[in-house]
């Protein structure tokens, strides 16, 4: 079970993180007008940064699931020749290169 805070590729969350980052900051620098500013906003800026690693770790991990997909190989292309045979009924299959599959209409379904 994985954390989303605002969407899933983490730019926003990122964004939001840094606005609270610079208020907890902004906050601390008005501490000479009251300590609770100093305390207060402290803890916004700390929030404000857990939100932005958590926005850089929804970005590592997706472009981690890209760098997967694309390294991924794809079935063989069909060989030159004669088609292989369903295993089920015995047709022809037939190479459908967008899926990178074999299948057979016959049996309506990919093998």
């Amino acid at each position: 079970m994985s954390f989303q805070m605002f969407s899933q590729d983490g730019l926003d969350t990122i964004f939001w993180g840094f606005v609270l980052l610079l208020v907890g900051s902004l906050m601390s620098v008005l501490a000479i007008v009251h300590i609770a500013f100093a305390i207060v906003g402290a803890i916004i800026a700390l929030i404000g940064w857990l939100i932005s690693v958590m926005g850089v770790s929804a970005l590592r991990r997706d472009y981690r699931a890209r760098v997967q997909r694309r390294e991924a190989s794809p079935p063989p292309p069909p060989p030159s020749g004669t088609a292989p045979t369903c295993p089920t009924c015995g047709g022809a299959l037939t190479f459908v290169q967008q899926y990178q599959r074999w299948y057979c209409p016959v049996d309506q379904k990919y093998v």
